[in-house]
């Protein structure tokens, strides 16, 4: 593994104990087939307690500066356990490095589904010992109890979103592609961040308003939030309730309006006379609409 741009940057305290230990993509521009103009970030956590556990994991290039990160904190024969809230490459792809600088007792703390698609994923992982733990359910790594609530299609089948002491680990929601030394919302400036995380959600999670609802519903149970530690981009603590008001407001539709985008290819212009026929019957009711020569991306005529 070679030292990536962003080694030299240490574990960042979060609170009393919990650490932010990911990786930083500074060069990455096509994410999901969307572009990351300002690169990206791999969130992955650390707590620091009787049973020392890392949340989650990164990309195997981010590997090395993860563990090195770690063991700043606590020596990497002391930890005892990984939670995986997503099985997706940029969350877990770094874990089978992870689990081979780890002690063989070492466990992966999941649901069922998310082992199962970790293991298909990632077969080196089917010799790792699991912990499967369900939706609502509990479990004490000494100072800190975490909770666990399973949020499929936010935006896998598989994904969860851990809590404790007010933390929400919450996985890709609320994430934005920001790839940065600052770490929290307040270093970056809340408009940039509330501008990334809805374009983050638009490309991302914005198939499954009615699961991010139901999500939200479920992670307001936990108890009450102060930070919001995502998967991508900064951490949320100066802005956690705008954060949750805008992924409410979105979710249930009130931030957004109809529109209708007619794309369209001409050569004799026959198929343009029935897009402005479509374009005209749209405009009629109120709707907005926007139509789009396919040949010249980008430019409406």
């Amino acid at each position: 593994m070679h030292p990536t741009a962003t080694a030299h940057i240490p574990a960042v305290p979060i609170k009393p104990d919990i650490y932010w230990v990911g990786g930083i993509d500074q060069d990455i521009r096509s994410f999901h087939g969307y572009e990351t103009r300002d690169g990206s970030s791999y969130n992955a956590y650390f707590i620091k307690d009787e049973c020392p556990t890392l949340i989650d994991t990164v990309k195997p290039k981010f590997a090395g500066e993860l563990l090195e990160r770690v063991k700043s904190i606590t020596p990497l024969e002391e930890v005892k356990y990984v939670v995986s809230n997503h099985a997706e490459f940029d969350h877990a792809g770094a874990m089978p490095i992870v689990m081979d600088n780890l002690p063989r007792d070492t466990k992966i703390v999941t649901t069922k589904k998310c082992a199962d698609t970790l293991v298909r994923n990632y077969p080196e992982l089917e010799k790792c010992d699991f912990k499967l733990v369900k939706s609502k359910g509990k479990m004490s790594i000494g100072k800190h109890e975490l909770s666990f609530i399973t949020t499929p299609f936010v935006h896998w089948p598989e994904s969860l979103m851990t809590y404790t002491d007010g933390v929400l680990f919450s996985m890709d929601a609320f994430g934005q592609h920001l790839a940065s030394d600052k770490r929290f919302d307040d270093e970056m400036g809340w408009e940039k961040v509330k501008e990334a995380a809805i374009e983050y959600y638009a490309n991302i999670v914005a198939l499954y308003r009615p699961q991010t609802a139901r999500a939200l519903k479920q992670a307001a149970t936990l108890g009450p939030i102060d930070t919001l530690c995502c998967s991508h981009g900064m951490i949320i603590r100066s802005h956690v309730s705008d954060m949750l008001a805008l992924y409410t407001s979105i979710a249930d539709g009130s931030i957004t309006k109809p529109k209708v985008t007619v794309v369209y290819d001409t050569f004799y212009h026959a198929t343009e006379s029935m897009a402005r026929a479509v374009e005209e019957g749209v405009r009629s009711v109120g709707c907005d609409v926007e139509r789009l020569n396919a040949s010249v991306a980008g430019t409406t005529s």
